[in-house]
């Protein structure tokens, strides 16, 4: 049997500034599941790397409200699949 693996850092990254996004920014971003796939260890990677991107947080709340009134927008006008 194959051991699991583990998500890459820049899945936990992305995640983890998802969840403060959702934080920061509710009626933005909404993603309620990015906490639970950053963890604690994701969320601290996502403070270091701060020191090199301040501006993350609010990068990923607009990027993810864009997609997501993008899907949505798709959605109303009949789409069945989304594909990412």
């Amino acid at each position: 049997m194959t051991p699991p693996r583990r998500a890459s850092q820049t899945a936990l990254l992305v995640s983890a500034y998802r969840a403060r996004a959702h934080e920061a920014f509710p009626a933005l971003c909404r993603d309620a599941w990015a906490a639970g796939l950053a963890g604690p260890d994701g969320i601290a990677f996502s403070h270091e790397f701060d020191a090199f991107q301040p501006a993350m947080v609010e990068w990923l709340a607009v990027r993810t409200a864009w997609f997501d009134a993008f899907a949505n927008a798709a959605i109303d006008r009949g789409v069945r699949q989304v594909v990412v």
